[in-house]
């Protein structure tokens, strides 16, 4: 299969939440398998749609766990070879508030190019 990636993603195992729209079973609790600034792929008990529009909420490790959220694009759901989940392609959409700088402070961290990812400032 060949790339069809633009930015690259880093190995984690990080939980996170899929976010459908309003309703009790519109939350799906999933585990980001990777991750990069354009997306990332997790493992999810439920298939959903490709082009379905949805949104993630992940803390990123660090201090204080910051919570992020993004709204994304479903690119393709498949079956897990190793598991009786379905894998999910997620590219990122639109990013809230400064959690575009939050997450690409925390790549930097991982790849080794910058310090720890800071704490999240304090509500006031």
């Amino acid at each position: 299969m060949q790339e069809k990636r633009t930015q690259p993603r880093i190995v984690v195992g990080l939980p996170a939440f899929i976010e459908l729209g309003a309703g009790a079973n519109s939350r799906i609790k999933v585990l980001a398998i990777d991750l990069g600034i354009a997306g990332m792929s997790v493992c999810c008990p439920v298939a959903l749609a490709q082009g379905a529009h949805c949104r993630v909420e992940m803390r990123i490790p660090g201090e204080t766990g910051r919570l992020i959220r993004v709204n994304c694009e479903l690119i393709y759901s498949v079956l897990s070879q190793l598991s009786c989940e379905f894998r999910l392609g997620l590219r990122f959409v639109e990013f809230h508030d400064d959690d575009q700088a939050v997450l690409q402070q925390y790549l930097d961290w991982r790849a080794g190019g910058s310090t720890a990812p800071a704490p999240a400032a304090k509500a006031g």
